[in-house]
């Protein structure tokens, strides 16, 4: 490590608040002992980071969208432009740039090149086949090649799960490190639960190809279940519509990632059912999966994405295909039964599953191991 350089700056295209991935990130290279900085840009609305007297968190101050599309090129040039600048003015003390996805890639790499900082390239999506599935096929050509232009020129290449590999193609990255979407810390708040009530809880991208209109549809027909939606996300105004007038249909929003974790220690249930039909979604490793595990909390997920293998190799819950309203209402009432002391024995084994083999601990193990071979101790 170069004298005087201790700083680490992890740049994510999202609100940090709501973030788990860039938030565990730069907790645990706080933690590590290097300098950490969170850059982000909050586009639609801005939450309030965490308090962390020993991480500095700065929030692009201009607006953007998510899943606009084209029309969010000329705010995504201005974040572009801000992260370089951002970035540049810290020249002085960086030591290494932890680059979240393809929007942040640019202006991260030329940056570390320029002042001869590592580059880290965390691939939390790759945006070939998770921004482009369905066309045109040129773009998801050309983010493909972006994708693998960085992979080439990285210091080292992050990612949450090891069958994305198959996405490199011929290309070797010349460092890999797997680091699962666990949840950084146990639940900080306690929430009252619903009496009598079987909650449902669903955080995270309000899009209709991840089972949203189906989990409605069948929740609705139970008066004593709950369903509980937050995040964001394209498609928010058609999930609403379709919940519309459900009484047992409840709508939290956007949320600090704390709060999820608190909603998830009461829940009953998480769904997980993306659509297969996507390629990014055959490789899933969703937040939700680990945070489960970690308050012993059951979740349904669909057959044919990645996370299906996991469930039914450690039995964390039911597996169902998409899209099937009536496997999907099976494999809920299956769950809603369970005695209380199945329920118990469910979360004593599946907590003690997390920690064993995939807890924060050994996670941020392996970053801060990932940053010593590449950028030396912190000092």
């Amino acid at each position: 490590m170069s004298s005087g350089r201790n700083l680490v700056t992890v740049a994510r295209a999202t609100d940090v608040a709501s973030d788990a991935r860039s938030q565990r990130t730069v907790r645990w290279l706080a933690d590590a002992g290097y300098s950490a900085c969170s850059l982000s840009w909050p586009r639609e609305s801005r939450g309030t980071p965490p308090d962390w007297p020993d991480v500095e968190f700065v929030q692009a101050p201009f607006s953007g969208q998510h899943g606009a599309g084209i029309k969010n090129l000329w705010p995504l040039a201005c974040w572009s432009w801000w992260l370089f600048w951002t970035l540049w003015r810290r020249r002085r003390r960086l030591v290494a740039i932890h680059a979240m996805d393809l929007d942040t890639a640019l202006p991260c790499w030329m940056c570390a090149r320029l002042c001869r900082a590592k580059f880290i390239y965390d691939i939390c999506d790759f945006y070939s086949v998770s921004r482009f599935p369905t066309g045109p096929a040129w773009l998801a050509r050309l983010a493909h090649r972006m994708e693998m232009f960085f992979v080439k020129r990285s210091d080292a290449v992050v990612m949450p799960t090891e069958s994305r590999r198959v996405l490199f193609g011929k290309v070797e990255p010349p460092r890999l490190t797997i680091l699962a979407n666990v949840p950084p810390q146990q639940p900080t708040g306690k929430r009252e639960r619903e009496p009598d009530r079987f909650v449902v809880l669903y955080v995270g991208v309000l899009s209709v190809r991840r089972g949203l209109r189906e989990l409605v549809e069948v929740v609705a027909r139970h008066a004593d279940w709950q369903l509980v939606i937050g995040g964001i996300g394209g498609d928010e105004a058609e999930i609403r519509e379709v919940a519309e007038g459900r009484e047992n249909v409840q709508f939290i929003g956007k949320i600090p990632y704390s709060e999820v974790l608190e909603h998830t220690s009461v829940a009953d249930v998480l769904p997980i059912t993306y659509d297969p039909s996507f390629p990014n979604h055959r490789h899933s490793s969703p937040n939700k999966l680990y945070e489960a595990m970690m308050v012993g909390v059951p979740v349904v997920v669909a057959r044919n994405t990645g996370v299906d293998d996991d469930v039914i190799r450690h039995d964390l819950g039911e597996v169902v295909e998409y899209g099937n309203v009536a496997e999907l209402d099976d494999a809920l009432k299956k769950l809603a039964n369970r005695t209380d002391q199945q329920r118990e024995q469910f979360k004593i084994r599946t907590t003690e599953l997390f920690h064993d083999q995939f807890g924060p601990d050994i996670m941020s193990k392996r970053l801060r191991d990932l940053y010593e071979e590449v950028c030396g101790k912190a000092k």
